[in-house]
C-alpha cells in the first residue's frame, strides 16, 4: 500500500467518522410528538376515568384533533430542516428511516384494530395495546439512531421505551394505561427532544 492510498483511506475514515458524529436533527419531531401524544393520552385518561363527566365520544374528537395537528405541523417541521447542515449524515439518515418505519408500523396496527373493532371481531381493549407497539417502535428507532450516530446517550430512552412495553399488558383495560403512556412518552421523546434541539447546528444562510 503506497502513501497516497493510505492518505485516501485515512480521508475516507475521517469523513465517515465526521458523518456519524454530526448533530442529529430530529429534536423538533421528538418535542412535537412528545408534547402532542401525552396531551392526547391525558385527555383519553380523563374521559375513561370519568373526570369532568366527559362523554366517550370525546375520545374521537381528541384523536381527530391530534391528526389535524400532525397534518399541519409535520410539513412545517420538515420545511424548517431545509437549511440545516448534516442532513445527509449517517446518523440523520438512520434516524429518519427508523422513525418512518416505526410510524408506519404503528399506523398499520391502529388500522387493523380499527377494522377489527368496527366489525365486532376485536375488543376495544385492543386499542390499549397500540401503546405497546408504539413503545416497541420507539425503542428500536432510538437504539438504531444511537448506534449509528454520536448520540450514544439515546440508548437510555431506548431502554426505557422497551421497558414500557412490558408495563402495557399489566395496565391494559384500565384508564391508568394512558396516564402511564403519557408519562413514558414525555420521558422517551420530549426530554430527549429538548436535548437534541439544544445541540442542533444553526441553519445555513439562504443563497443569494
Amino acid at each position: 500500500m503506497n502513501e497516497q492510498t493510505r492518505d485516501d483511506l485515512a480521508f475516507m475514515r475521517d469523513m465517515a467518522e465526521a458523518g456519524s458524529s454530526a448533530p442529529l436533527l430530529g429534536g423538533r419531531f421528538f418535542v412535537f410528538f412528545g408534547t402532542l401524544i401525552p396531551l392526547a393520552y391525558a385527555g383519553q385518561w380523563m374521559v375513561l376515568d370519568g373526570r369532568f363527566g366527559l362523554p366517550p365520544v370525546t375520545i374521537a374528537f381528541i384523536w381527530i384533533a391530534f391528526g389535524i395537528a400532525i397534518a399541519v405541523g409535520m410539513p412545517l417541521l420538515l420545511r424548517s430542516l431545509k437549511r440545516k447542515p448534516g442532513r445527509g449524515a449517517a446518523g440523520n439518515k438512520a434516524e429518519a428511516a427508523s422513525w418512518m418505519i416505526a410510524g408506519f408500523t404503528i399506523g398499520i396496527f391502529f388500522a387493523g384494530i380499527l377494522f377489527g373493532t368496527a366489525t365486532g371481531q376485536v375488543s376495544v381493549v385492543a386499542f390499549d395495546y397500540i401503546l405497546a407497539v408504539a413503545f416497541t417502535g420507539y425503542g428500536i428507532a432510538l437504539y438504531t439512531t444511537a448506534s449509528l450516530s454520536g448520540a450514544r446517550w439515546l440508548k437510555t430512552p431506548a431502554y426505557m421505551a422497551m421497558a414500557s412495553v412490558g408495563v402495557i399488558p399489566i395496565l391494559a383495560g384500565r384508564p391508568e394505561v394512558y396516564l402511564f403512556g403519557a408519562a413514558a412518552v414525555i420521558a422517551v421523546s420530549l426530554v430527549p427532544g429538548i436535548r437534541l434541539l439544544l445541540a442542533e447546528p444553526k441553519s445555513l444562510p439562504e443563497e443569494a
